[in-house]
């Protein structure tokens, strides 16, 4: 019994002394006494301290890293401290090894994005090639730009890797002016100056010939809620303040634009009209945007080609028609208008008073006119005394019609059916004249006929020494043709400027 109790009592003392010493409750590894301020000293001459070593992503994936925690990471090869808290680490490197590159190529930097003038920086970042990297470790920074002032660009913090490879710079800030941004950079040993390019608000074209208007606009009446878009292609991005522009050759109309930005590549910009055009033709805007400029020509009133380059307005809508401000381009009943014989002055049918089946008007006419009016009634050269015209437009001349006929392109719109409540169909000549299909009217009772599915227009120009005249008819599927009728049919007029 007395042996086994020595036994044990010598291998206690071996593993006692093979443990740290503990002095007061500090610890030492080693044989020596601890420093008085350390509660841990680990002493050696021929060994150091081995920390826990770790990619950043594992270091990242430590659940709840207490304050103070140490590790070594060999993504950057630094040692790092959680000067932070548990909820949110803070790690700060210490002990790195210094990051050098043996070049940086300012003068080789790529830049993505553009810089412009008065603009905030979105999206835009500069890539600045080294080589001869030491696989050592360089910090973040932010430099300040000079020359173009108001940019920042700021570099997260890396290895310069020994294979080479780029820097890339994110570039923040609103630049003061156009021009070159500089940002002198101080990394890795190595120095240069980084250039960037500020450009203004650009376009590489603006087409003025290829606007639109979103509707007609008519002489002596307001043109609030039309717009006119203007295509442009080469767009950079950059913003562009509003303006105002007043016409000049048609007075009284103002465009506006709001300030935006230019799509990247081709867009449109969209003028707001406003104002009561003083007549009938072209209204010019000049226009300035992104370095380009171009004439802007808004032709007011209804019209069409009546000779090659000769645009001539015509009345918006049918003579007799029922309203006055619907879309002149769209058919309905609003603006099926009325029928007149060849001649007259005052209407001879009725057009619709509704949409509905009872309100067509279809019926003979009481006290139809049979007999043909005189030749001088309508004329080609003046205004006649039995013109139905209002002041200002009179009936349109053969020459006129068939100059129409030459000069325009021709949609179809609607269904084309033959029917009294059919008021959908009608023939759209160029972007800015339509005349419905509204049938016409017997020659013996003035009863109604193929509305919806022919189109009947009288000209003014009569075959002398017989009861015939001059006129235009169209169908679905086909252009406008000239032809002569009899005198006392009942077809629809369209007024054209005189």
């Amino acid at each position: 019994m007395q042996k086994n109790t020595r036994f044990f009592q010598a291998v206690m003392i071996h593993l006692l002394a093979a443990m740290p010493f503990m002095a007061g409750g500090q610890v030492v590894v080693g044989s020596g006494t601890p420093d008085g301020s350390a509660v841990l000293e680990v002493q050696g001459n021929t060994r150091g301290v081995l920390l826990p070593r770790m990619t950043t992503t594992q270091r990242n994936a430590i659940s709840a890293p207490a304050n103070g925690l140490i590790i070594y990471n060999t993504t950057t090869n630094c040692m790092e401290v959680n000067v932070g808290t548990t909820a949110s680490p803070d790690w700060s490197a210490a002990g790195c090894r210094a990051g050098t590159a043996a070049s940086l190529n300012c003068s080789g930097a790529t830049q993505t994005g553009n810089l412009i003038t008065n603009n905030i920086a979105s999206g835009v970042t500069i890539s600045v090639p080294y080589t001869g990297g030491n696989d050592g470790a360089y910090d973040a920074q932010s430099i300040v730009s000079y020359e173009v002032t108001g940019l920042t660009a700021t570099l997260a913090a890396g290895t310069f890797s020994s294979s080479g490879g780029n820097l890339v710079f994110s570039i923040s800030g609103t630049p003061t002016r156009d021009g070159t941004a500089y940002f002198p950079l101080i990394l890795g040993g190595q120095t240069c100056n980084l250039a960037a390019t500020v450009v203004t608000t650009s376009v590489t074209a603006l087409n003025c010939s290829s606007a639109t208007a979103s509707g007609i606009i008519r002489t002596g009446q307001s043109s609030s809620g039309i717009t006119v878009s203007v295509p442009y292609t080469g767009g950079n991005g950059g913003a562009f303040n509003s303006q105002t522009l007043t016409s000049t050759g048609v007075t009284g109309l103002t465009a506006t634009l709001s300030a935006g930005n230019l799509a990247v590549g081709a867009g449109s910009l969209s003028f707001a009209l406003s104002g009561t055009p003083s007549g009938s033709g072209a209204a010019i805007f000049a226009l300035t945007i992104g370095g380009q400029s171009c004439s802007l020509a808004v032709n007011t009133g209804c019209g069409a080609f009546t000779a090659p380059g000769v645009w001539k307005e015509f009345d918006c809508y049918n003579l007799g028609s029922n309203s006055t401000s619907v879309d002149p381009l769209t058919p309905g009943w609003q603006i099926n208008g009325g029928y007149w014989q060849w001649g007259v002055a005052t209407q001879s049918a009725a057009g619709p008073s509704g949409p509905g089946s009872g309100q067509t008007n279809e019926g003979a006419v009481t006290n139809w006119n049979l007999f043909a009016q005189p030749d001088f009634s309508w004329q080609d050269a003046s205004k006649a005394t039995y013109d139905p015209c209002p002041v200002g437009f009179k009936v349109p001349t053969r020459t006129q019609w068939e100059g129409v006929i030459a000069n325009n392109t021709y949609s179809d719109l609607g269904t084309w059916t033959d029917s009294f409540t059919n008021y959908s169909s009608g023939k759209k000549i160029g972007t800015r004249l339509m005349l419905p299909a509204a049938g016409l009217r017997n020659y013996t009772t003035g009863a109604l006929g193929s509305r919806g599915a022919w189109g009947y227009y009288w000209s003014s120009t009569p075959i002398a020494s017989s009861s015939d005249a001059r006129s235009i008819n169209f169908v679905s599927g086909t252009a406008v043709s000239s032809a002569f009728s009899d005198r006392r049919w009942g077809f629809s007029v369209r007024c054209i400027k005189e």
